[in-house]
């Protein structure tokens, strides 16, 4: 089950550089306003982890609430020494908030997830 989490989180990691970089060659060509890149730099990685977790409850036996508060809490912490060890960021209650919304998003991710299968059996 552990190579299942680190493997979402590779699609997930993937999917979210992918996106970033269309969103931003886009913004560069002046295709989209610095609002909306803005807006969609923060929805990507939310929408990338709902997914990744909604994938990821399909395959989970039981429980899509825990498995989506460890998926997340996975994620988090990887952005966790991403941003303090490797950028140095300061913390923020902005970010804080940010990580909640995250984690949220994989919780309901994962609980759709595994009720999808549900209704698929």
């Amino acid at each position: 089950m552990i190579k299942n989490y680190f493997m979402y989180l590779a699609y997930t990691f993937v999917s979210i550089l992918i996106l970033i970089l269309i969103v931003t060659v886009f913004n560069y060509f002046n295709l989209l306003g610095s609002s909306i890149t803005s807006t969609l730099k923060l929805v990507i990685p939310v929408g990338s982890l709902l997914v990744n977790s909604l994938l990821l409850g399909k395959k989970a036996k039981k429980r899509g609430i825990l498995e989506g508060l460890k998926f997340g809490g996975i994620f988090i912490f990887v952005i966790l020494i991403l941003n303090n060890l490797i950028l140095m960021n300061s913390f923020e209650i902005k970010i804080l908030i940010y990580y909640v919304i995250l984690l949220i998003s994989a919780m309901f991710g994962s609980m759709i997830g595994i009720n999808l299968k549900k209704s698929d059996n």
